[in-house]
């Protein structure tokens, strides 16, 4: 064997182990890209459920906000619903007729546990009115003051005790009682 056949064999083995390391090479390259294109998906397909657990999360978030605040929208309507009620409860019992107004303070007066006072404060564009209803109770009162914070009804204060049957204190007092009540007949 010559040289040339020794080195051409050599050669020939070289090329041969060569090509055996570069198709090993080429199979554990496309190995790691498989298995890094496998990866990717996974982290992609991860990465899109957290997404979307975000997204629906928010989602509800935004959507619970928004009925809270609705609902906050709704509540202060029906409040301001409420309070013209009764204010206009107030309005119509300011404007009763003389006699209906009359009628409504003697009824008053009469429900009162005393029957003399030293001070009867009254509204002033109804002094008169008042004065004869309270009298026709049977109430007597040492002086009678007006009162431009009262549009009707009267305040009666004794050495002991003070009652308020202003219609602006019987109305807020019967608000309390009542507005669960009105709330529900407006709104159910």
């Amino acid at each position: 064997m010559a040289i040339t056949d020794i080195t051409n064999k050599i050669l020939e083995e070289a090329r041969k182990r060569a090509d055996l390391l570069r198709a090993d090479a080429d199979a554990t390259a496309q190995h790691i890209i498989e298995e890094t294109e496998e990866k990717k998906k996974e982290l992609k397909e991860a990465h899109q459920k957290k997404l979307s657990k975000a997204i629906e999360e928010n989602k509800k978030k935004i959507v619970l906000a928004a009925e809270l605040e609705v609902k906050r929208k709704l509540d202060a309507q029906k409040r301001a619903l409420i309070e013209e009620v009764f204010a206009l409860a107030a309005k119509e019992l300011s404007s009763l007729s003389d006699k209906e107004y009359e009628e409504v303070i003697t009824a008053l007066a009469q429900s009162l546990p005393e029957k003399s006072a030293q001070t009867l404060r009254v509204p002033e564009q109804r002094k008169t009115v008042t004065e004869q209803a309270i009298k026709k109770a049977g109430i007597t009162c040492a002086a009678v003051q007006t009162s431009p914070n009262i549009t009707g009804g009267f305040i009666v204060e004794g050495e002991n005790f003070s009652y308020n049957l202003s219609f602006e204190e019987i109305i807020a007092n019967k608000k309390s009682e009542l507005e669960v009540s009105v709330a529900k007949l407006l709104f159910d």
